[in-house]
């Protein structure tokens, strides 16, 4: 029997690649979804964008759903401060090796 998290490590790739190619996406990774910034525990694709925007300021084709092809995605902004020279890309590979480790581990 094929788990569901096994299920979703199987489509990794062909799912990837159709939400990279909404604007604003960074990276895509499994993960479980986080609603009210409490986990859900459901396995989901986790995507990974430079701001959450509010849907009603997107054009309708730029919205990514929440789901795809019967697999749950769940947004995460990587918003960041430019504090100092370098903070974004430390932000952003921080939480690209994060994601990673997360895809290993489920």
């Amino acid at each position: 029997m094929v788990t569901e998290i096994a299920k979703y490590r199987q489509e990794k790739k062909r799912i990837q690649d159709k939400l990279m190619k909404y604007p604003n996406v960074l990276q895509v990774s499994i993960g479980t979804k986080e609603v009210g910034g409490k986990d859900t525990g459901e396995p989901c694709f986790s995507v990974l964008v430079k701001k959450k925007v509010r849907k009603n300021k997107l054009d309708p084709n730029d919205i990514i759903p929440s789901e795809i092809d019967g697999f749950k995605t769940d947004i995460v902004p990587v918003e960041t401060e430019v504090g100092y020279r370098g903070t974004t890309t430390f932000v952003i590979l921080t939480s690209f090796v994060l994601m990673i480790l997360l895809s290993i581990i489920f």
